[in-house]
């Protein structure tokens, strides 16, 4: 546990700041932090998060902070244990999954664009998961 009593802002902060350096959305990091990709947004409209997926967060990006970015001010970072793997994601009855196996992939190789639909379903004219139509789709 952490000595220092840290607020959802923190891990916002974190979230940001590390998105900035890696050059991801919000969205980004939080599929690859709790393999969710609206649990920063919720989080940042007043929801919450079990004690256990706060402190995996927090381990996940002390574990793959970018080596050339100082660590907040501020902010305690947690202990690194060496040589283990970061688990992302998980929650009460579901675990998580190693961080090097919670990128999203899709069979054929496609590439995910940043709003979680693929090149495939935008040039397809899919519907995306929300209902609109993705871009370049025929009415």
């Amino acid at each position: 546990m952490l000595p220092v009593m840290m607020t959802p802002a923190d891990l916002l902060d974190l979230a940001d700041r590390y998105g900035a350096a890696a050059g991801l959305t919000r969205r980004q990091v939080s599929w690859r932090i709790f393999a969710d990709t609206k649990k920063l947004d919720a989080l940042a409209q007043g929801g919450d998060l079990t004690t256990g997926r706060y402190h995996d967060a927090l381990a996940a990006f002390a574990e793959t902070w970018p080596a050339d970015l100082a660590w907040p001010d501020g902010i305690a970072r947690p202990p690194q244990a060496q040589g283990a793997a970061v688990v992302v994601g998980g929650d009460e009855g579901r675990p998580g999954v190693p961080a090097s196996e919670a990128e999203p992939k899709l069979k054929g190789g496609a590439e995910i664009q940043h709003d979680g639909e693929s090149a495939a379903d935008a040039a397809h004219g899919h519907v995306k998961s929300d209902g609109s139509a993705a871009p370049g789709a025929v009415a």
